[in-house]
């Protein structure tokens, strides 16, 4: 396949999309990790290998870098390459997610990454997400810096505080499966509720595939807004308390949850037919994590001189398997 037979537009012209059903479980399940990574790992096969990485907030859905992030992947699949660095418009992820709509800080020069991690050739996301938290072979493990906010420089990815994730297919392809993931910040100081309202299907306390519940109305005070086709919210808040309600649509309820936002996202999901949301992942097996910075936060002073280009790259901020 050929870029001059097969040239795809970036998503543009402030176009927000929704994620698809594995793309908003990526963002649930790198919520979950962040929460409580000695948990994920456990989950995942991956021993004691996110030992003493602290819990770090939850990142916020946003439809904008939903779009950039699965432009990205597409483009990729459909013209056969894989790299940070369009091979179609030679943009970098941050000129796409601007592209795509989303107010990147001005702080992120348009010629660089500041926000992209990618994988190919992997199954499903959620096995691409255990590579790239894994980081096998790659020193220092950038991807997981990046997505669980911790390292040297983790400062520098606690100020990301959004997320999109997106995923495309060719079977024409080399890797076939490509995914990208995209977290960033508009302004120093957002914050925002999120999570997900579901049907808890197989009754095991947590989102799975396609469990989401589209059309509910989740409220705080006069703020409303609707979940998406796959049961996905956030809304832009600032410090306070908050009596979070999720009403009406598909969800049986109504269920309501009290928050105090101070300084940090929280995630607040709902389950059809259960009272009260929950908080901060409190009903997952472990119990919340202990809150704190991530380990080794020492203000990022040294990690700004590898916010660029070089540094990116030199961590790695990619990933990907070769299939059979």
């Amino acid at each position: 396949m050929t870029l001059a037979l097969a040239v795809l537009a970036m998503a543009s012209g402030m176009a927000q999309q929704n994620p698809t059903a594995d793309e908003q479980l990526l963002i649930y399940e790198l919520n979950r990790a962040r929460q409580n990574p000695h948990r994920y790992a456990s989950e995942n096969g991956l021993g004691s290998m996110l030992n003493g990485i602290a819990a770090s907030p939850p990142l916020a859905l946003n439809p904008y870098l939903v779009a950039s992030s699965r432009g990205h992947a597409q483009e990729m699949a459909t013209n056969d390459y894989f790299g940070h660095q369009s091979a179609v418009t030679n943009k970098w992820p941050n000129e796409m997610a601007r592209d795509a709509g989303y107010s990147l800080t001005a702080s992120y020069p348009n010629n660089q990454n500041n926000i992209e991690s990618l994988a190919a050739g992997y199954s499903t996301f959620q096995i691409a997400l255990r590579a790239l938290l894994e980081d096998a072979g790659t020193s220092p493990p950038g991807h997981r810096y990046q997505l669980l906010a911790t390292g040297p420089g983790s400062a520098f990815w606690l100020a990301q505080r959004e997320i999109g994730a997106g995923h495309a297919s060719d079977g024409t392809s080399t890797y076939v499966n490509y995914y990208s993931i995209h977290t960033a910040f508009v302004n120093s100081g957002d914050l925002f509720l999120t999570g997900v309202v579901y049907a808890d299907a197989n009754a095991n306390l947590r989102y799975d595939l396609g469990e989401g519940i589209g059309g509910v109305t989740v409220s705080i005070g006069g703020t409303n807004t609707t979940t998406n086709s796959q049961g996905g919210w956030s809304i832009p808040v600032t410090n306070g308390s908050y009596a979070v309600t999720a009403s009406g649509g598909g969800f049986s309820g109504p269920a309501t949850a009290n928050v105090t936002v101070s300084g940090s996202n929280i995630e607040v999901d709902f389950i059809s037919g259960t009272a009260a949301g929950e908080v901060a992942f409190a009903n997952q097996p472990g119990g919340p994590a202990g809150g704190g910075g991530p380990a080794g936060d020492s203000g990022g002073g040294g990690w700004c001189g590898l916010c660029g280009l070089e540094g990116l790259l030199a961590l790695g901020l990619l990933r990907f398997r070769r299939t059979a």
